[in-house]
């Protein structure tokens, strides 16, 4: 959840731990987040696809815990729908905020164009990655020679 902290220098935001990740991912300029904010990040639907698509990949755990595509969408969805309701134009919050790794003021129509963009590209991304395993290729195993050889042999 996205948690105000406050300080001797002032009030920050912190987002929560998955949006973070999806920031951090995003984050591909020569600058850095903590000089040039959200400006640095590239929130394209393909960073953004290939962050849920490898968070579900890459996911450990029991198959009923593992996330999917679907969850994973929405729980972002869901991580930047709160930070809007909390500190966009129309927020409990509504004067925007300073990020906890940003020396920036981010005022409330910067959030709201921030989130909208979010999301607008999260569901893109989503639409993507469904349409990619709906149209992919069956998994396949790619023999070698050796291995149809070695396996051809023991039938």
């Amino acid at each position: 959840m996205t948690k105000i902290i406050k300080d001797e220098d002032g009030d920050y935001i912190q987002h929560d731990v998955l949006l973070q990740s999806l920031i951090d991912h995003c984050d591909v300029s020569s600058c850095t987040f903590a000089c040039c904010g959200y400006d640095n990040c590239d929130f394209s639907p393909m960073h953004i696809a290939r962050f849920i698509y490898d968070r579900v990949s890459i996911a450990s755990g029991a198959e009923k815990d593992k996330p999917t595509l679907a969850s994973l969408t929405k729980e972002l969805t869901s991580s930047i729908e709160r930070l809007e309701a909390k500190f966009g134009s129309k927020g409990k919050v509504s004067n925007g905020f300073e990020h906890e790794d940003c020396s920036e003021y981010y005022p409330c129509e910067t959030i709201d164009k921030l989130c909208s963009d979010l999301l607008q590209n999260i569901k893109v991304a989503f639409e993507m990655l469904h349409l990619s395993q709906a149209k992919a290729a069956p998994k396949r195993d790619y023999q070698t020679q050796g291995q149809i050889d070695h396996w051809g042999k023991k039938k």
